[in-house]
C-alpha cells in the first residue's frame, strides 16, 4: 500500500524547511554599500536576477559597480560572461572606480599597481561560448576551480536558444539558466535588452516581448536613465521574496560621478578643469570694483 504521506510534506519536513529558512544567512540578502539601492533590492546567492534597462541608461557599468562593491565588501568573486562589452572597456571601469582616474588619466602602471584588484574579477573568454550547456559547464569549472559567488551574463539576444527566439524558445532558455544559480549557491545576473519601446516604459514584461522573463526571474532590476536630472531610475520591478529582500515597486534615483564612475543619491559637484576661469573670474571681479568705485567718485 503506497504512502499517504508519498505526495505531500510531512510535519518534520515542514520544520527543516523552516529551520533553514530560519538558519539561511542570506534570507535578508546582501546589502552591496549604497544604501539607497539596498533600501528596495537585496540580491542573494542561489537567485536569479534580470537587469534590463532602455537604450545608454547605463546597466553595465552599475552590474560593474555592484561587482566591484561586492568585491570589496564580501570578497566576492565575479565571473564575467560578456559578449557585447569589450574587455578593455570592463577594465577601464574598474580601475577609474578604483582609482579615480579616467581613461586619459590611466596608464598601464594603474594596471599593474592593481592587478590585485582582478583576482576577484574574472573575464571569460565568450566568444569560445554561446550555448546554455557551454554556459553551464564554464560556470561549474569557475565554482570548482576558483570558488566564484557571482556571474554576470551579458547580454541574452547572444545565446544560442533552442528555436527562432519565440516566446517559448526563450521560456525553455530561461528554464534551464533559472537552474544553474540554485544548482550551484551562486547569484547570476542576466542582462537583457528591451524590445523597441514607444509608450510603454522599460520593465520585465517588455524584455524581448516575453513575459517568461518576469515569471523565471527571482529578481527584475530595471534601470531607466533620466535625461533631466542626468542621473539612473532604479525600480525593483520583481523581488520573489519580496518585504525580505526588498521592497518590489519602488524606485530610487543615483547619480553616476564621472570622475570615479560611483553611484550615489547625491548629485556630484562638476569640476571646472578650465584652469584660467579663475583668473578669469577673478579679473571680472576686480573690474566691477573699479567700476563701482569710480561710480563712487563722479558722484
Amino acid at each position: 500500500m503506497e504512502s499517504v504521506n508519498k505526495y505531500n510534506y510531512d510535519l518534520e519536513e515542514l520544520r527543516m524547511s523552516y529551520q533553514n529558512y530560519l538558519e539561511n544567512p542570506y534570507k535578508r540578502g546582501l546589502e552591496c554599500g549604497i544604501k539607497e539601492f539596498d533600501s528596495i533590492v537585496r540580491l542573494a546567492p542561489a537567485s536569479f536576477a534580470i537587469w534590463t534597462a532602455t537604450a545608454g541608461a547605463g546597466k553595465t557599468t552599475f552590474i560593474n559597480y555592484y561587482s566591484y562593491l561586492m568585491a570589496k565588501k564580501y570578497n566576492w568573486k565575479t565571473l564575467f560572461i560578456s559578449f557585447e562589452t569589450p574587455i578593455y572597456s570592463h577594465i577601464k571601469d574598474f580601475l577609474q572606480m578604483k582609482t579615480g582616474k579616467n581613461c586619459d588619466g590611466q596608464s598601464i602602471e594603474d594596471f599593474q599597481s592593481n592587478e590585485t584588484l582582478f583576482e576577484n574579477l574574472i573575464f571569460v573568454k565568450a566568444d569560445s561560448i554561446s550555448t546554455i550547456d557551454q554556459i553551464s559547464r564554464c560556470i561549474k569549472y569557475y565554482v570548482d576551480n576558483y570558488q566564484i559567488n557571482s556571474v554576470v551574463l551579458d547580454p541574452f539576444n547572444y545565446i544560442d536558444v533552442e528555436g527562432n527566439m519565440d516566446t517559448n524558445s526563450i521560456g525553455r532558455a530561461l528554464r534551464r539558466l533559472a537552474k544553474i544559480p540554485k544548482r550551484y549557491n551562486i547569484l547570476l545576473n542576466l542582462v537583457a535588452h528591451q524590445r523597441k519601446l514607444q509608450k510603454d516604459e522599460p520593465s520585465g514584461e517588455n524584455i524581448l516581448g516575453s513575459v517568461h522573463f518576469k515569471n523565471m526571474a527571482d529578481f527584475i532590476i530595471v534601470l531607466k536613465r533620466n535625461l533631466e536630472g542626468n542621473s539612473v531610475l532604479i525600480t525593483a520591478d520583481k523581488i520573489r521574496d519580496n518585504i525580505d529582500k526588498g521592497k518590489m515597486g519602488e524606485t530610487v534615483e543615483l547619480f553616476m560621478n564621472t570622475s570615479n564612475k560611483h553611484f550615489t543619491s547625491t548629485k556630484p559637484v562638476v569640476q571646472n578643469n578650465d584652469p584660467d576661469a579663475l583668473a578669469r573670474k577673478l579679473l571680472t571681479l576686480a573690474k566691477k570694483k573699479r567700476e563701482k568705485e569710480q561710480q563712487g567718485r563722479v558722484a
